[in-house]
């Protein structure tokens, strides 16, 4: 499977595994960029679990409105139904590992 990489206004993601079910283990994988002092938009994946790793950089992430303030080589576990976002306190780029729980992740903005 090809990389797929998306640009938003607070940094990139670039799909490692995604989709197909049929074809991979029923998770995907991404690596998210966040920009220098970027705030990702406030979301929740009703259908699967979701794990941060914070590969390089300083972010504060926001789990139900509580905030957990993570460096680099640090990880969290997402349950399901949570709303999180991640918000760069760096004046540098952030580098994510994010492992989902299923190939077809369900994404609800709020």
């Amino acid at each position: 499977m090809e990389n797929e990489n998306a640009e938003f206004y607070w940094g990139t993601m670039e799909w490692l595994l995604d989709g197909e079910p049929s074809k991979l283990p029923d998770i995907s994988v991404a690596k998210m960029g966040l920009n220098p002092k970027a705030i990702s938009e406030k979301h929740f994946h009703k259908n699967c679990y979701e794990l941060l790793i914070l590969e390089e950089g300083n972010i504060v992430l926001f789990i139900d409105d509580k905030a957990h303030s993570l460096k680099t080589g640090e990880v969290h576990l997402i349950p399901p139904n949570t709303h999180h976002y991640v918000e760069n306190i760096d004046s540098s780029p952030t580098k994510i590992t994010l492992v989902f729980s299923s190939s077809t992740r369900n994404y609800t903005t709020l």
